[in-house]
């Protein structure tokens, strides 16, 4: 586990103190911990949304078919059987 000291703005300093009175977190560290893994959820929301905005922009779009479907789940069930296996 990290240790990290900080100094909060008075303001900022009451919001705590008001989250944790409230009973959401437990502590201060507990309430910092839950922003910074929500702010790490956001940043990888962020980035796969870039990288699908990236896909579509990409080219021109291809009709997907049964046959691109079947080939796809066969990779998929390969892969699963894989991890499975010892």
């Amino acid at each position: 586990m990290t240790t990290v000291n900080i100094s909060l703005p008075e303001d900022v300093g009451a919001l705590a103190d008001e989250q944790i009175a409230a009973g959401r977190f437990a502590s201060l560290s507990e309430y910092v911990a839950s922003l910074i893994r929500d702010d790490r959820q956001r940043l990888e929301h962020l980035a796969a949304e870039a990288k699908l905005r990236q896909r579509i922009e990409s080219g021109p779009s291809v009709e997907m078919t049964d046959d691109h479907f079947d080939r796809i789940r066969e990779r998929l069930e390969a892969g699963i059987a894989r991890r499975r296996s010892p």
